[in-house]
């Protein structure tokens, strides 16, 4: 009886408990975004989000494409929403019932483009922080659709644009437009906003001796203006656009009074380097004005030395600038070269006093030179073939800019690659400096990559093995070349340098051989943050490229191979008379500026090559290639 009275009990106490909550089914949801009927590239262009029904002020759950989201089964308002760079479109499903796995197909029909505007000054391609492109809606102005940097890839509809490009330079902000502009697919365009872009590089020395960054500083003004609008350390680099400033510079070394000087109207344009000797007393100021004809040589520059003294000038500097410096003699170097005409006069043990202004006049003669082809001769077609010699010397360790000159080589060499075309053109890659620099090895140069076919991977793999740390034989390589190349073919070959030959070797004289033998039908040198004229001794090897930043390498090598694959009928290469010196090259029916005189010629016509010596070159002539009559 007493267990029937308990049992009772227990049953009418849990009678009385409270009912536990139903526990609520759950349902996914998942999204399938197609774009015109195919699967998007990148799932994170397209999401979806659940809210409340009728309320979308916070969402419930959410996922990218293909991606399951899940709640409790009901009815919702669902979000779909297709992002891709500056396109966002968004649909909504209202009173959407999730029950169970749910599976929904959504399709946009967007037509992307994708744009990208390189911006140049001059020419010459801007720093990425120097400017932007805004685009607009066609026919609209205020808040742009987007805003990139120059070089950036900006995704879009397909459709019609207004686009505004900026360049900001220290004097003002540059723009240009281009209206109702049509973009559809992937489209590249380059905009020159007109204004010269240049860099200027300004070295002080002192007592003769170069100043380290951390001691010597240099501003560039504006004439008369006190204020400054660029500058840097010793030896740097800066961009600015091309023109005529002043320059201070300032040398605060240990145990020196703190010493300032000023150089003052000193042109600016392209790639100009000047070497500053800070003085502890200026008394004076020289202005040399260099000309031929009576007509300004701008491009003309002047080595100060002091008199009866040789070695590292005391200030490098173009014609017309002004320099301060203490009273006394100097010995002057006035030098003008442009393409293959150079000329050079010594001014010796010149006074200089107050205010002096120096008028060089220069006298050189000039005259042309075009050799026609023959006739019944076509464009030749054939495959060509670029052998690189590359420096992996020690030098190849130093900066330019925020790389190494050989990793900013690397990446460019890379990069030009990529774009040529591999049945028309075999590459081969010889280095030297691999061997330790404590070997003292001035025969260290090794062929890592005979002549073949492109193979951006085996290249890859060639600057794995590369450890910048030698000497630099550019001569004994470029005599090794001549085992490298087919004789009489349509070869190029690229000598991309740090630096000059440090084995004592005679690097003009080698290429002068190899073209002369008919290993090679023109070299070309590349020299790294080297300067554009008269800084260097390998101007008589061939064609010279100055490189001191990446944009200027890679414009230089994409020349070169562009020519190297490109038909012709032939091509002479002029050197001085009874020597190993080159001193120009061009296809035939192109005209040569030199100066008057005397020449020897090596003229390639098709398959035929004359050689011919002691030519007198005076006024214009025109010759055609053939024996020499």
């Amino acid at each position: 009886m007493s267990k029937l009275r308990a049992f009772i009990f227990a049953a009418l106490w849990v009678s009385w408990l409270p009912a536990a909550p139903a526990v609520a089914a759950t349902a996914t949801l998942t999204v399938v975004f197609t774009n015109n009927g195919e699967p998007l590239p990148d799932p994170s262009q397209g999401r979806f989000y659940v809210y409340e029904e009728k309320k979308r002020e916070r969402y419930l759950a959410w996922a990218t494409a293909a991606r399951p989201a899940r709640v409790e089964e009901g009815t919702y308002d669902i979000v779909i929403r297709y992002v891709n760079d500056t396109i966002v479109e968004e649909r909504v499903l209202e009173s959407f019932t999730l029950t169970g796995n749910v599976t929904h197909e959504e399709n946009f029909s967007i037509v992307p483009a994708h744009l990208t505007v390189e911006i140049t000054a001059g020419g010459t391609p801007i720093h990425v922080h120097s400017g932007s492109y805004n685009v607009y809606i066609a026919g609209t102005r205020g808040t742009p659709l987007a805003s990139r940097r120059p070089g950036e890839r900006l995704t879009l509809r397909a459709g019609r644009y207004d686009i505004e490009v900026l360049y900001r330079d220290p004097r003002a902000l540059q723009s240009a437009w281009l209206n109702d502009y049509l973009i559809i697919d992937e489209h590249v365009e380059t905009v020159d906003i007109g204004v010269a872009s240049a860099s200027l590089r300004v070295s002080l020395t002192h007592r003769g001796i170069p100043v380290s960054p951390t001691e010597g500083e240099w501003e560039v003004h504006r004439s008369g203006d006190p204020q400054p609008f660029a500058g840097g350390r010793s030896g740097q680099p800066v961009e600015l656009p091309a023109g005529i400033y002043d320059i201070r510079v300032s040398y605060h070394g240990f145990g020196v009074t703190p010493l300032e000087r000023w150089v003052r109207d000193v042109v600016v344009e392209d790639s100009t380097r000047e070497t500053i000797e800070v003085v502890e007393e200026a008394s004076a100021e020289m202005r040399v004005n260099i000309r031929h004809d009576g007509n300004p040589l701008r491009e003309a520059w002047f080595n100060v030395y002091a008199a009866g003294q040789t070695g590292t000038p005391l200030a490098t500097l173009r014609s017309g600038s002004v320099l301060d410096v203490p009273a006394g003699r100097y010995d002057i170097r006035c030098t003008y070269r442009k393409g293959s005409i150079r000329a050079e006069k010594w001014l010796l043990d010149r006074v200089v006093d107050g205010r002096t202004e120096i008028n060089v006049d220069l006298p050189f003669h000039t005259a042309t030179l075009t050799i026609r082809p023959p006739r019944r001769i076509r464009d030749r077609i054939e495959r060509s073939s670029v052998l690189i010699l590359l420096d992996s010397s020690l030098e190849m360790r130093s900066a330019m800019g925020s790389r190494s000159k050989m990793d900013l080589v690397r990446q460019v060499l890379l990069d030009t690659i990529d774009i040529l075309d591999d049945e028309r053109i075999d590459v081969g890659v010889r280095v030297w400096g691999i061997a330790p620099r404590s070997q003292n090895n001035c025969r260290d140069s090794t062929l890592l990559m005979p002549l073949a076919s492109l193979n951006r991977s085996g290249v890859e793999q060639m600057f794995e093995l590369i450890r910048p740390s030698g000497f630099a034989p550019i001569a004994y390589s470029l005599q090794k070349a001549a085992s490298d190349l087919p004789i009489n073919g349509r070869s190029t070959v690229v000598v991309i340098t740090g630096g000059t030959d440090s084995c004592s070797g005679d690097p003009c004289d080698a290429a002068a051989r190899l073209i002369k033998r008919g290993r090679a039908d023109r070299i070309h040198i590349v020299g790294l943050d080297q300067p554009k004229h008269g800084g260097t001794d390998l101007e008589c090897v061939g064609t010279y490229h100055a490189a001191d930043n990446r944009a200027r390498l890679r414009n230089s090598l994409r020349t070169i191979f562009r020519e190297a694959t490109r038909a012709d009928r032939g091509r002479v290469t002029v050197f001085l008379p009874g020597r190993n010196r080159w001193v120009a090259s061009a296809e035939l029916g192109q005209s040569i500026l030199l100066l008057e005189g005397r020449y020897d010629l090596r003229i390639r016509a098709g398959e035929r090559v004359f050689h011919w010596s002691n030519f007198e070159l005076r006024g214009d002539r025109t010759e055609t290639a053939g024996p020499r009559r």
